[in-house]
């Protein structure tokens, strides 16, 4: 069992606020969403979810399958992994379904759980300015960042 991951390409930047420099041209990296339990606030990162029925939902249509039957389907179990690497189970009920994914940054596919990054800013390179400025997502972005607790700002190249 292994926590779903996104291949994207970037750079996580060493500073304390936890940043990715989104970046095309660089090399891939790894990004992980995790839900936010009610309550402690914990973070899952998911690896595969069973409905009432006991069907299997794996990869990263976990997510939109999640947005669209979670309310329904309370007891559904997912299982995954706190970011320690620690495996953990747990119902979608106990799970804050409105909250913004967390994400975490990995620089390769076997990087473990606990050397990732929760990354809550994210930078485009853009040589027409001098200073860090507020954006929007990029339309070429993965859909689950839109829904991912990250802010967006240019970045002097």
């Amino acid at each position: 069992m292994k926590a779903i991951r996104q291949k994207v390409n970037g750079i996580i930047l060493e500073d304390e606020q936890g940043s990715l420099l989104w970046d095309e041209s660089a090399d891939p990296l790894y990004l992980r969403y995790a839900f936010v339990t009610l309550g402690p606030e914990e973070h899952i990162l998911p690896a595969l979810l069973l409905d009432d029925w006991g069907n299997e939902v794996k990869g990263l249509g976990l997510y939109e399958w999640v947005e669209e039957n979670g309310l329904y389907f309370p007891r559904a179990e997912m299982f995954g992994f706190k970011p320690s690497g620690r495996k953990t189970q747990i119902f979608l009920r106990e799970l804050d379904l409105v909250l913004k994914y967390r994400c975490y940054a990995y620089p390769t596919a076997e990087t473990p759980l606990a050397n990732g990054r929760l990354i809550e800013t994210i930078y485009l390179p853009d040589n027409s300015i001098t200073e860090p400025t507020p954006t929007k997502r990029p339309s070429n972005a993965p859909r689950l960042l839109s829904k991912a607790a990250v802010r967006w700002f240019k970045n002097p190249a």
